[in-house]
């Protein structure tokens, strides 16, 4: 029996809202603005504000707008800001806990860098949690089906999945979770409202990882 749990990684397992902030900090500033203190930047991220949106708010230029977002994509995937990246509390624990109620743990994300995805991945020691981290990014497709496809050629295009859960804080997750035929649960602790994932009408709305392996053990069996 395929029972799988694939989970996004930025938000359920890594915390990079530090990340997010202090490379836009460092763009806006360089395109002569004023950076938000970063709990209001959050928010407005959370509230999915246009980044130009953003941009606008912090002072920048309309003609640094595109620029300074073009900067900003650039950096977010570098060692020197990926460095200050955390693991959620507890990560390994929880981790380890839900693998003995599914088959296959896989974490799927859209890392454009994967070179340096591998790189932070083996410095957390969190790469050797999962049977495999699958990343990609395509502009001319939608992420829910990048996400989909990636685990569909890992695993085999033809191969049966009984069940399971994509575990994520974006629409992105519960459409790919839909589209393998997976059950889906939303994380409201990441770049996304509670508002707006329960309006996506996801399986489950948790609060946390955390939270989302005691439902698993509190309704299923070990296989």
């Amino acid at each position: 029996m395929t029972t799988l749990l694939c989970t996004d990684l930025d938000g359920p397992i890594i915390n990079c809202e530090e990340r997010y902030h202090r490379v836009y900090c460092d763009c806006v500033r360089e395109f002569g603005g004023n950076a938000l203190e970063q709990p209001k930047y959050w928010s407005l991220k959370r509230q999915r504000v246009k980044e130009a949106d953003i941009l606008r708010l912090s002072g920048v230029d309309e003609s640094g707008l595109e620029p300074c977002n073009a900067l900003r994509i650039a950096r977010i995937e570098q060692n020197e800001y990926l460095a200050v990246d955390t693991l959620q509390e507890d990560i390994f624990a929880i981790l380890a806990g839900l693998r003995p109620f599914f088959s296959g743990l896989f974490c799927i994300t859209l890392r454009r860098n994967e070179t340096a995805l591998r790189e932070q991945l083996r410095s957390l020691g969190i790469d050797r949690c999962f049977d495999a981290v699958l990343t990609g990014y395509n502009e001319t497709e939608p992420g829910w089906k990048i996400k989909a496809d990636l685990l569909r050629r890992h695993i085999g295009m033809t191969a049966r999945i009984d069940g399971g859960w994509f575990v994520g804080d974006t629409e992105t997750d519960l459409l790919a979770g839909r589209a393998l035929g997976l059950q889906t649960a939303a994380m409201i602790n990441g770049i996304r409202t509670e508002e707006y994932l329960r309006s996506r009408t996801p399986d489950l709305v948790v609060a946390s990882l955390q939270e989302f392996a005691e439902h698993v053990r509190a309704g299923a069996t070990y296989l």
